[in-house]
């Protein structure tokens, strides 16, 4: 009996130092995320990694969190910018925690090193001059569907340009004017904005153009549908891209121009 008891309590001992040893070995010693700031615009996505360096045999929860649901909400580390504001994201793990401060703001201020100018004759109806201007870094683009008189044909004329309203011909644009992101028979066509994130669908504005030599100083301040502004300027040489001709081959091929027909414009898709 003694020696019963004996094995008994060395069982009872044993199982003791277990379960233990597994609290002590199932720990979390550090959690980190990939970022701790961040900036969005409104209504971007983004997702935040947390990297959990633990011991142990279970893998420990990552609980996210925000410090504000309205400005910035969080589901499995993917952050949403509902509005203007700035909210703290927190991972936590057992014990240990990360935090990501993001800042969600309406306005863009993209700084500009290379200018393209493209130019494509009468592209949209006979009595104008279309051009597309680009605007590029690294990461950015800003793509401007321009409409000039019929006298510019080597570079746009200094000025002030400025977004068309909502229109239903395309006999409608006007000189010195921007066009507004459409959509026409499933294709995107007019001004956008784009970077590694997102592509936004510009709705009015106005543009500053002046020239010195070969160099353009350049002024926008452009608002997309979602009321996100995109502001800046850009100072220096612009490579010039004459399409023209190959448009008028297009044009007078069975892939005609688009045709200067009353239109419906539906911004569901840019929403």
């Amino acid at each position: 009996m003694k020696h019963l008891i004996k094995s008994y309590f060395s069982i009872a001992a044993l199982l003791s130092l277990l379960v233990f040893t597994a609290c002590e070995t199932n720990k979390v010693t550090s959690v980190v995320l990939d970022k701790t700031e961040a900036s969005l615009m409104v209504g971007d996505t983004d997702t935040l990694t947390a990297d959990v360096d633990y011991s142990g045999s279970i893998i420990p929860a990552v609980i996210w969190s925000s410090s504000d649901e309205t400005i910035i909400s969080v589901k499995d580390g993917v952050v949403t910018a509902l509005k203007v504001g700035s909210a703290v994201i927190t991972a936590t793990a057992s014990d240990k925690s990360a935090s990501c401060t993001i800042t969600v703001t309406d306005e863009l201020k993209p700084v500009f090193t290379n200018a393209e100018i493209q130019f494509y004759g009468h592209f949209y109806n006979d009595s104008l001059n279309n051009f597309v201007l680009m605007l590029t870094n690294t990461n950015d683009t800003l793509y401007l569907d321009l409409n000039t008189d019929t006298t510019a044909t080597t570079g746009l004329p200094a000025g002030k340009y400025t977004m068309l309203g909502d229109f239903e011909y395309f006999e409608d644009f006007t000189p010195m004017s921007i066009i507004p992101a459409f959509e026409f028979e499933g294709s995107s066509y007019g001004s956008w904005f784009f970077n590694k994130v997102s592509e936004r669908p510009l709705a009015e504005g106005e543009m500053n153009v002046s020239l010195n030599g070969t160099q353009y100083t350049i002024g926008f301040a452009l608002t997309d549908y979602d009321g996100i502004k995109v502001n800046g300027t850009y100072s220096g040489p612009a490579v010039f891209n004459d399409y023209s001709e190959q448009m008028e081959v297009i044009a007078n091929s069975s892939a005609a121009k688009i045709p200067g027909v009353k239109h419906r414009r539906t911004f569901g898709l840019f929403k």
